[in-house]
Order: C-alpha cells, then sequence, then structure tokens
C-alpha cells in the first residue's frame, strides 16, 4: 500500500531496511541483494554487471545525473561512500567494495528482496546492517549515528533521487 502510495505521489522512492550485525568486523554492510562473492567479481569488472540484478535498478534506470551502477554502489555519492566520509565505515565504499572471501556479510533479505526494484518496480530498497561497536554500544553513539544517518539519508536523495526531492 506504501509503495502505490509514494509512486502515485512521487513516482519513485527509496526502503531502507535497518538491522543491527554481530559480525567480527565492525563496518556498516549495505546489502543490494549481491553477496560478497557478487561484489568481488564487481570490483574487477564494476560494468559487468547489469542493474538489473540488484535492488536498487530503478535508480540506475532513472537516475536524474544518469549514473552508473557503479556510482551508485562505489562512487563517492554512493551510501556507503558518504557513510565512510562521515566516519561510519561501511561496505560496499569507494575504497572499500567486497568482503574479504571468508568475511561474514549481510547482502540483503526478504524485504530487499520483495520491496526493492530488483523485480521491476519503482521503489529502490537497500538493507543496513549495522555494527554494534561506535554504532549501537551506547546511547550517545545512537544518537550521533542517527543524527548522522539523517543528514547523510538527505545527501543521498539529493543527489540520487532529484527529480522526486529537494533537500530544503
Amino acid at each position: 500500500q506504501y509503495r502505490q502510495e509514494i509512486e502515485q505521489t512521487h513516482g519513485r522512492g527509496l526502503l531502507i531496511d535497518l538491522h543491527g550485525h554481530g559480525h567480527r568486523i565492525q563496518k556498516i554492510e549495505l546489502g543490494y541483494l549481491r553477496n560478497g562473492s557478487d561484489l568481488r567479481a564487481f570490483a574487477q569488472q564494476p560494468e559487468s554487471t547489469t542493474a538489473t540484478m540488484v535492488s536498487v535498478r530503478n535508480a540506475v534506470v532513472e537516475h536524474p545525473q544518469g549514473n552508473s551502477l557503479s556510482d551508485l554502489l562505489i562512487g563517492p555519492q554512493a551510501l556507503g561512500s558518504l557513510l565512510s566520509a562521515q566516519g561510519f565505515l561501511a561496505i560496499p565504499a569507494e575504497g572499500d567494495i567486497a568482503p574479504n572471501e571468508g568475511d561474514a556479510f549481510f547482502s540483503g533479505g526478504y524485504i530487499t528482496q520483495v520491496y526493492g526494484s530488483r523485480e521491476g518496480g519503482r521503489i529502490d530498497a537497500i538493507q543496513l546492517e549495522l555494527n554494534r561497536q561506535g554504532l549501537r554500544d551506547t546511547n550517545e553513539n545512537r544518537t550521533a549515528f542517527a543524527n548522522a544517518m539523517a543528514e547523510i539519508l538527505l545527501d543521498y536523495l539529493s543527489h540520487h533521487y532529484s527529480d522526486v526531492f529537494t533537500r530544503e
């Protein structure tokens, strides 16, 4: 129902599916429906992966500046890159494209699969798995991250959804 409302009102949109993880490596893991192996292959040949294989397919297809999948996943305005630039290490991001082989990594689950745009539609989805240390371990860190995340999302939307979103 909400997807239909957003599509009717704005044309397209973004769903953020937020969770916490307990993996050893303390980075925010961004799930676009690409696992670690997929991301390592993407790191070798970014343009060989088509936009139809990710939960943000529509963002590539309808990007107001014509950005590529590579721009959305690992470019300077990618969500992981924006997070990392603010001191919240994230993967994939510019300079940290893929987890090492054997490292745990959440690539996106049910909500990202069902409600993202990989199979069509105009609502994109990104799963964020938040590490504990520095983000969720104290009230102060949770508040600081929430405030920073709100600003980061506004920047992300301003860049990748500028046809339907303007930051005021």
